[in-house]
């Protein structure tokens, strides 16, 4: 029983892990047609010209010979036209890889059952038997060998060959050649409509340019996106170096700003008591006048300890008893215009007064000028 159940056990894990593969193969299967779908699609919606200019896979349009020219068509698309008709068109087939499809009367296909081996060695047997199995020489027909099917139990696989006269092919590469068209191989149709798989011309008179001209275009391509973006990042740089040049020059001149308006500052200060000690010096007799004019409104119960003068305005800095009536003597003197305190009163115990203050402003005459010109006027 314990065999048994070990037998049913591995068979079980047999079955689950050939279902796993199996269910991955199919995930697999179907991204890939998923994949392929969508590139076929998108190859689909570009030119054909453009396609082919850059897939190493070119599309190839196939040819065939109608009312005295060729008509043109895709793989399962419906006739284009004929070459002689359009320019377009021949110019479409010419970008492209063109294939020549002859008819089933020119053609004549042998089959052999041979055995299984390359299909260079095939081709070349099947070759040695055309001067004895058919009515031709191999100077005048192109032919072509393709493998049949898989092969069978007794290890031997199914040989068609494709033989077409070199005359009737020489005749249509001729016809092409004067459109402008070179087709990069020759074929035939087979049962179900579709091309064999044939290239009845021999490689010297195949035009296809094979995927050198793709390749170079997609160099040329990266390098000119290279280019591009190395352009990007250069023109990126240098404005980001002029932008960081910039950033620098105006700090520098923000820097020189500033001390041009501090020393400018400094001058006018300095020009200002320049000023005021020229016009002090130029007449020493108004601060005497200014000054008598405020001991005398100040009366006997205040005294002074600092007097400023400077223009129409004085600063009184003193002691009084009457601290009540300070601003009200100071401005009933005919010489003030107004009085006011600038400062908190403190009471000063040594001297028995309170510690004051006073800005002080002088009448000014008609002429605008200060009180201390006016009495020198007199």
């Amino acid at each position: 029983m314990c065999r048994d159940h070990g037998d049913k056990t591995l068979t079980k894990n047999i079955a689950r892990l050939a279902g796993g593969r199996r269910k991955h193969t199919r995930f697999a299967e179907d991204v890939s047609d998923i994949m392929n779908w969508w590139g076929t699609t998108l190859a689909s919606l570009l030119p054909g010209g453009l396609v082919n200019a850059f897939s190493t896979r070119r599309r190839s349009i196939y040819l065939w010979s109608k009312d005295g020219s060729f008509a043109a068509a895709l793989v399962g698309k419906p006739e284009l036209g004929l070459l002689s008709d359009s320019k377009q068109l021949r110019r479409r087939v010419a970008a492209s890889d063109p294939v020549l499809l002859f008819g089933a009367d020119d053609v004549l296909v042998r089959q052999r059952r041979m055995p299984v081996t390359s299909i260079n060695r095939l081709n070349h047997a099947m070759r040695l038997q055309i001067t004895a199995e058919t009515p031709f020489d191999l100077s005048e027909i192109y032919t072509c060998a393709r493998i049949v099917g898989e092969a069978d139990s007794e290890g031997t696989v199914l040989v068609e060959q494709a033989i077409v006269k070199r005359d009737l092919a020489d005749a249509c590469l001729a016809e092409l050649h004067a459109l402008e068209i070179d087709p990069a191989s020759a074929d035939i149709i087979d049962e179900t409509g579709k091309p064999a798989g044939f290239n009845l011309l021999p490689p010297e008179k195949c035009a296809r340019q094979g995927a050198f001209l793709p390749t170079v275009n997609r160099v040329l391509s990266f390098a000119a996106l290279a280019l591009a973006v190395a352009l990007c990042a250069s023109w990126y740089l240098d404005l980001s170096r002029q932008a960081a040049q910039l950033e620098l020059a105006a700090a520098d001149t923000g820097r020189i700003a500033r001390e041009v308006l501090a020393i400018q500052a400094n001058a006018q200060t300095g020009v200002a008591a320049i000023q005021e000690i020229q016009t002090a010096n130029s007449d020493p007799g108004r601060f005497a006048i200014a000054y008598s004019a405020v001991t005398d409104a100040l009366g006997d119960e205040s005294w002074l300890e600092g007097f400023t003068y400077t223009g129409n305005t004085a600063t009184l800095v003193g002691l009084t008893r009457e601290s009540e009536a300070l601003i009200s003597s100071l401005e009933s003197s005919p010489s003030i215009n107004s009085a006011r305190f600038v400062a908190s009163v403190i009471t000063d115990r040594r001297h028995d007064a309170e510690r004051f203050r006073v800005e002080v402003v002088f009448k000014s005459g008609q002429d605008g000028e200060s009180i201390a010109t006016v009495g020198d006027r007199g």
